[in-house]
């Protein structure tokens, strides 16, 4: 196995058929929910976090024998101030992706990116 090593990602490569499957699983998932949900995903991570974010895109790569793979996906998130920052996260560490977003936190991220952008 040779790992290309992109110094531009920083999530753990996943060898084993039972965890690439789980990162091609969540990230197909992601797209699907974004797409439905205005772009807006609740994720729960390994930790027992919670988290509402703007999915923005994600980088997916493949060692060279296609046998271990890693991803990323590039959020945006609400701070505690009301500002907004980027989340980079390991598509390894999520456990769970919520399948709806309720309309008042889509509501909330439009009102909060309306107001960072003008």
């Amino acid at each position: 196995m040779a790992f290309t090593e992109n110094p531009n990602i920083f999530a753990r490569w996943a060898t084993y058929p039972n965890q690439i499957q789980k990162i091609i699983r969540i990230t197909r998932e992601v797209i699907l929910i974004a797409s439905k949900n205005k772009g807006i995903i609740t994720i729960q991570y390994r930790n027992g976090i919670r988290r509402e974010a703007l999915y923005r895109e994600q980088v997916i790569e493949w060692d060279e024998s296609r046998t271990a793979v890693r991803a990323e996906l590039y959020l945006s998130v609400i701070l505690e101030n009301n500002n907004t920052d980027t989340l980079i996260l390991d598509v390894s560490e999520i456990l769970h992706i919520e399948n709806i977003t309720k309309t008042e936190i889509i509501h909330k991220f439009k009102n909060a990116f309306s107001q960072t952008h003008n």
